[in-house]
């Protein structure tokens, strides 16, 4: 009795401070929010306004048909995007990575698949593997971004996820302080692929952050030689090189 009188009272005092101190915009902070929106409609418009397809291979714009013209001779990988990395969008996946807001992980991966479905359902990829952290950085951060998005991925989509199965297996240097070719260079070698893969897998690689590439074609180059089949990848954001 005394835990629900508690229940109902600390309820009371929820609703009541939702009345006195409405909830404001986590970006914007123009907009009252119902429920627990973080983020008002009108900043995730502009956040998701630009989605899009990018080459895996060069990092061009894909369009309907899949092809690439910058890279004819090669077999196409997507990366599905929600937009630049630029604000609105750069700020809501700084409030993710780094203020404690990992909700907003949820809804970043449901409006991925939501303005990319026709892609998945053309694809069919039946397993996300997300791009590892090193150990000290997984540490320092508390949570694998990239395993969050996969996570609400493969919920959405009811398809598995192999979180283990590419894990970075040595530390490399801040990526964001190297231009391209230091960047494939850092990265050379620093994922293993550590479990068996499924002849019948079609893997979608996931990452947060979208940039030269390099990070994600390291990820296939690790599974392609352990065997396994990258049908397509998605990011949140696609920043300038």
């Amino acid at each position: 009795m005394a835990s629900n009188q508690k229940s109902l009272l600390r309820f009371g005092l929820e609703c009541l401070a939702d009345f006195v101190f409405p909830q404001l915009c986590l970006i914007c902070s123009g907009e009252y929010l119902a429920d627990d929106a973080l983020v008002c409609d009108r900043c995730w418009s502009k956040a998701t306004g630009d989605s899009h397809l990018l080459c895996l291979s060069c990092g061009q714009p894909l369009g309907d048909a899949l092809s690439c013209e910058y890279c004819k001779d090669s077999a196409v990988i997507p990366v599905a995007v929600l937009g630049h990395y630029q604000d609105p969008l750069q700020e809501i996946i700084h409030q993710f990575k780094y203020s404690g807001y990992s909700r907003l992980g949820g809804s970043l991966a449901k409006k991925l698949i939501d303005n990319h479905i026709h892609t998945f359902e053309r694809l069919r990829p039946n397993l996300t593997v997300p791009i590892p952290l090193d150990s000290y950085r997984l540490r320092r951060r508390g949570f694998n971004q990239a395993a969050v998005l996969s996570d609400i991925v493969s919920k959405r989509l009811k398809i598995v996820i192999a979180e283990q199965l590419l894990v970075k297996s040595r530390k490399t240097k801040d990526q964001t302080r190297l231009d391209f070719e230091r960047r494939a260079e850092n990265l050379k070698g620093a994922f293993t692929v550590t479990e068996r893969i499924a002849p019948d897998a079609k893997i979608i690689l996931i990452d947060d952050v979208f940039t030269t590439g390099a990070t994600m074609r390291e990820g296939l180059r690790a599974i392609t030689e352990a065997g396994g089949k990258v049908v397509m990848a998605a990011a949140i954001a696609v920043a300038d090189r």
